[in-house]
């Protein structure tokens, strides 16, 4: 698997300090070394520094906020990914056929770093703005574009020259003689990486000169002074120690005050101890002495050394993956392995959904989030159902060659920024889902070699990712039965067929009487008291695999009286030993209750038949009550209707005396006697009427035409109305259906009651009669009687259809409107009072439709 360690942009794998990467895989073994120590450790490396910052800062691993320091980072990352990354480093290093030129010194490459930032984060101690973790870093990488230059063009590192005599700066050089300068290598990889900003920015301007610099942030004049400082304490700058201070005072680094020899003194302490820890060899000016790293050939030793660099890359990847314990971190390990194995920083997860592929997660893209709503529909003779049936890696640039991209295939490569690699997951030959990862087809032919290796890792993602989701379900499955088996009221007991009891959940340890723990030589048979003859009849019922029903059982339980349990048995089958579960539900409640409720209805039986008794004898002394209070209260309204015209009769009869006596009797008199006895009369006939219509029985069959019997009403009541001044109107609508009653019947209602409304109205004003069908059973139809008068008083509203109640003083009995009750009912019709904002007084009728013919 040629080049799978951690790569730059141009494909080269960086060195790195074999020490620091060696004591900081060993520390990853140690629980007890907090994330803070492996930070400090990790950041006394340049290239490790740079590798972890920027997987940490990829879009892979981080959609939040920039990670500015070493501390951070590996908070982010964890401990997993920090070894798995210095494993690669290491292995890298170590096996690598990395060709430098002779006269580069990969020790002073390595000091010059460190002492830089050592320095930087001195300066940066009380400065505003600056972390001092943050310029330790700046200062760690400000000239990594160098490393890259030289093994990316070792040969021309010879003329790379600075010549303070003719004013050629080493910038200069580098563009002479590379065409670029380290300054621009450094900031393209630190920007591929995805470093944040201000590190970037201190990295680029810090060869600028000071005058340059004076409006630039804090870090940038930061690590240009401490990348001035670290050469004069290696002796190699040409500048006096009077004129540094000078030039950091000037650009605000440190003030008058501050103690330029004691940072030094701090500076050489940092060093030495970094020396001592680390192995290194601090030099002045001097020439390492240090093994060159020099050209290698392809031996059989390189060959081993790559396949040993592939497996510990991949070991450590998948053990990180069968750690996992949520879908959240197997996403984040999945990612972060594209990050180690390919130094892609773009990749898209896809389920296997319903023989479709539906997105799930997304890192690197132009918007994440949308990673949810890609839905790959209908696979065949398509790349991703061609990765399923090769069981392989396939790349976007080789298929597309030969097959037309679909709208969606363009879509995924918009999203994902370029070619991509589709890595099918498969596990136990099923389909799981894809892995989508951004790689150039110049990075595929590097990476394509191994890709049986990827295969291992896409397998071992799929079967995590199902493992996953079994354990998951398991575990779900596991704690409702746990649940439900602990809380469940029902007690469950597992037996050996003999009896002895295997298992008790608490519901029946309760319901038995059990001990909490003690469950050893106890029998299920013995503690229900089944004798030995039962047993066998017991044990024959579930003998052909179906669940037996034992009926009821009584315990004694000393403490609370007797106990009633519901006993069923269930034949089980447990890790193929047959064994019995009994089922045990306390029934005492029921039967209980059951035996209350007998009780209770016997008594309630002969309490039912003594008040039905007694009611049946109430019901008849009510019946006569009310006939006897009826007929007492008509009498009393009779009397009284009665006695005022006779009182008025008695007193003419008086007056008609003396007339005689005298001689003079005057005929209005006679008149007056003759009126009242005229109103005796129709007092009593209208009783009549009204005792007729209570006792009729419901009329059916007859029908009259309502337009007509209207008609007829109109002619008789309107002159005599006229002339009093009052207005009478009709509304018929037209094509009515005849009503179900007859003429007689119906005009005797609609007199009586234009007749009431007549005498209501004190002044002139509106009588207005209107008939419709009723819109809410069109099998009937609706009259209305409406007049303007004063309206029906709150307190006889409710008594307004009872005999002799009347609002109205003078001759009037009150007994109109309840013979138009009696007749509206005895014709299944109904009659009502309401009123609206025209009329003070409405009286609706509605009456049934009636045969098609003239009643």
């Amino acid at each position: 698997m040629a080049k799978t360690c951690l790569k730059t942009s141009i494909g080269k794998a960086l060195p790195s300090l074999p020490v620091v990467v060696f004591r900081l895989i060993k520390a990853t073994d140690q629980d007890s070394q907090s994330l803070k120590n492996l930070a400090d450790l990790a950041s006394k490396d340049p290239v490790l520094s740079a590798q972890i910052l920027r997987l940490a800062n990829s879009p892979l691993m981080n959609v939040g906020k920039p990670v500015k320091s070493m501390a951070q980072a590996a908070l982010n990352l964890g401990v997993p990914t920090i070894r798995n990354l210095a494993v690669t480093v290491a292995v890298c290093q170590s096996f690598s056929s990395l060709k430098v030129p002779g006269n580069f010194s990969i020790t002073d490459f390595w000091n010059h770093s460190l002492s830089c930032a050592v320095i930087a984060k001195l300066l940066a101690e009380g400065m505003e703005g600056v972390a001092p973790e943050e310029a330790f870093l700046a200062g760690l990488l400000h000239d990594l574009g160098q490393l890259v230059m030289v093994i990316k063009r070792p040969s021309l590192f010879d003329k790379i020259v600075q010549n303070p005599r003719t004013g050629q700066t080493i910038l200069d050089s580098e563009l002479k003689a590379w065409g670029t300068d380290h300054v621009s290598e450094g900031c393209r990889l630190l920007e591929s990486w995805h470093i944040h900003q201000a590190v970037t920015d201190a990295v680029r301007y810090h060869h600028r000169d000071v005058s340059e610099l004076a409006s630039s942030t804090n870090m940038v004049k930061l690590v240009h002074a401490a990348d001035l400082f670290s050469h004069f304490m290696s002796g190699r700058s040409s500048l006096g120690l009077d004129k540094l201070k000078e030039m950091a005072q000037r650009l605000g680094v440190i003030s008058i005050s501050k103690d330029v020899d004691e940072i030094f003194l701090k500076a050489k302490a940092e060093m030495n101890s970094a020396a001592r820890e680390l192995g290194l060899r601090i030099e002045r000016g001097e020439k390492s002495s240090l093994p060159k790293i020099g050209a290698r050939y392809r031996t059989g030793q390189d060959m081993l050394a790559e396949m040993a660099l592939d497996l510990s890359t991949l070991t450590g990847t998948l053990e990180a993956i069968l750690c996992v314990r949520n879908h959240e971190q197997l996403e984040k390990e999945i990612f972060s392995s594209v990050g180690l194995l390919t130094n892609s920083s773009t990749a898209i997860f896809f389920l296997w959904k319903n023989r479709n592929l539906v997105g799930c997660a997304a890192r690197g893209t132009r918007d994440d989030a949308l990673a949810k709503q890609l839905n790959i529909l209908g696979l065949e003779e398509s790349i991703w159902e061609e990765a399923f049936l090769q069981k392989a890696p396939i790349h976007s640039h080789i298929f597309f060659k030969k097959y037309k991209k679909r709208i969606i295939d363009q879509q995924i490569e918009d999203y994902a920024g370029g070619d991509f690699l589709v890595l099918p997951l498969l596990a136990w030959g099923e389909r799981v889902g894809v892995l989508v990862v951004r790689i150039s087809w110049q990075d595929w032919v590097e990476l394509e070699p191994g890709k049986d290796f990827f295969m291992v890792l896409a397998r071992e993602i799929a079967q995590a990712y199902k493992g996953l989701k079994y354990r998951q379900l398991y575990e779900k499955e596991h704690l409702i039965n746990e649940t439900i088996i602990k809380k469940s009221p029902v007690g469950i007991v597992l037996c050996e067929h003999t009896g002895e009891i295997i298992f008790c959940n608490p519901a029946g340890r309760v319901l038995l009487g059990l001990d909490s723990l003690k469950l050893k030589d106890l029998n299920i048979f013995s503690i229900l008291g089944i004798t030995d003859d039962k047993i066998e009849n017991i044990l024959s019922k579930v003998s052909s695999g179906r669940t037996a029903d034992l009926g009821r059982l009584r315990l004694e339980d000393s403490t609370h009286g007797p106990l009633w349990i519901g006993l069923r048995l269930l034949p089980v089958t447990i890790m193929g030993k047959d064994r019995l579960l009994f089922l045990l539900r306390d029934l005492t409640a029921e039967v209980l209750l059951e035996l209350e409720r007998k009780e209770r209805a016997l008594w309630l039986e002969k309490e039912l038949q003594k008040k039905s008794a007694e009611l049946e004898e109430a019901q008849k002394k009510l019946i006569q009550a009310e006939r006897l209070g009826a007929a007492s209260q008509l009498a009393r309204k009779v009397v009284h209707e009665v006695n005022n015209p006779l009182g008025i009769i008695k007193n003419f009869l008086k007056i008609l005396k003396i007339q005689k006596e005298t001689g003079e009797i005057e005929d209005r008199t006679i008149d007056a006697i003759n009126s009242e006895i005229d109103r005796v009369a129709r007092i009593l006939r209208e009783l009549g009427n009204f005792s007729k219509t209570q006792q009729e029985p419901q009329v059916k069959g007859l029908s009259c035409s309502l337009e007509s019997v209207v008609k007829d009403v109109e002619l008789l009541v309107k002159p005599p109305l006229g002339e009093k001044g009052i207005s009478f109107e009709t509304q018929i609508a037209k094509d009515l259906p005849p009503v179900g009653i007859s003429a007689d019947s119906l005009k005797q209602i609609l007199l009586n009651l234009i007749k009431n409304a007549e005498e209501a109205l004190n002044e002139p004003g509106r009588i207005v009669v209107k008939a419709m069908v009723d819109e809410g059973d069109q099998g009937n139809t609706l009259i209305e009687v409406a007049d303007t008068g004063p309206g029906i008083s709150e307190e006889i509203r409710d008594k307004i259809f009872d005999p002799f109640v009347t609002t109205k003083e003078g001759e009037n009995s009150g007994l109109g409107l309840s013979v138009c009750y009696g007749i509206v009912k005895a014709h299944g019709g109904e009659i009502w009072f309401s009123q609206d904002e025209e009329f003070t007084t409405v009286v609706k009728v509605k009456l049934p439709s009636g045969v098609n013919k003239e009643g």
